[in-house]
């Protein structure tokens, strides 16, 4: 059994851009495919901790602000050899200490959930993970209601993402649209949803992909996965949304799932959805 003596030897600090490469490397043991881009991008977007044995960083956790609104956290990882000695609760209590937000939101592995549980988050969804070698549908590649997303889109790309996510983020759209491109789906009355895709991981990633229902949603995903033919992609969506069938026809399987959960109240209104994650610590 582990001490008190030994769970709290671990000191606690800010992250910084210093730390990229060591919790770059820290996340490569627990097998997440992060690239050190990943990381740097986390870090421009939101904050973090770190947790020190001795001068090493056995572990991690970061939050995104978005507005006063609500907090995402995620990038939880404790080094292989020190699961058991409480440190995955010690940086989530200090995480949770510097929040303020109603709404705090994570997606939670099956090794974390029962933590989270205990700090106080109760699930909301099943948020599944699929990936793979894109397989093209030529049907899907010329769709006259998406194209390329223009500078005058993104106010009501991000009034669409606030609608689905209950809270505004523009400065992550604007960072995601800078670094990745961005499609819209116009419909009865202007754009109708919008669908981000972006180096990640072992490829490509699609999200967030925002739309008002499911057959724009489809389109949307269609679009770029016809686009990266041959590459490796990967998707993050509630499977209650009803796009895993469509992720199948273009050869992406499910991998994983998360539980989304929720510590406070969720504040979504219903009039958009979010059909796809920018990715599991984002939302």
């Amino acid at each position: 059994m582990t001490s008190h003596f030994e769970r709290s030897r671990f000191a606690v600090r800010a992250m910084d851009a210093a730390d990229l490469p060591a919790v770059h490397r820290l996340s490569l043991l627990v097998d997440w495919p992060h690239r050190l881009e990943d990381w740097a991008l986390s870090l421009r977007l939101g904050a973090g901790l770190v947790a020190l044995d001795g001068v090493d960083i056995a572990g991690t956790v970061m939050w995104w602000r978005y507005g006063a609104i609500q907090a995402r956290v995620g990038m939880v990882i404790v080094h292989p050899k020190l699961q058991r000695a409480g440190l995955g609760r010690q940086l989530m209590s200090a995480c949770l200490e510097r929040l303020d937000a109603p709404s705090c939101m994570l997606n939670a592995t099956a090794a974390g959930e029962g933590l989270y549980r205990r700090l106080g988050f109760v699930p909301v969804e099943t948020i599944e993970q699929y990936q793979g070698i894109a397989i093209g549908q030529q049907a899907a590649t010329a769709n006259p209601l998406v194209r390329p997303a223009s500078v005058s889109d993104l106010g009501a790309i991000a009034a669409m993402d606030r609608h689905a996510i209950g809270a505004p983020r523009d400065h992550v759209l604007r960072e995601l649209s800078r670094i990745g491109e961005v499609v819209v789906a116009e419909g009865e009355g202007g754009v109708q949803g919008a669908a981000f895709c972006r180096r990640f991981g072992r490829g490509h990633i699609i999200g967030p992909l925002i739309a008002a229902n499911g057959t724009i949603a489809g389109e949307l995903a269609a679009y770029w996965l016809a686009r990266r033919t041959g590459e490796f992609v990967r998707i993050d969506t509630p499977p209650a949304l009803g796009l895993p069938h469509l992720l199948g026809t273009f050869g992406l399987g499910k991998v994983d799932s998360v539980v989304r959960m929720v510590k406070g109240r969720c504040s979504e209104d219903g009039r958009m959805a979010c059909y796809a994650l920018a990715s599991q610590a984002l939302g």
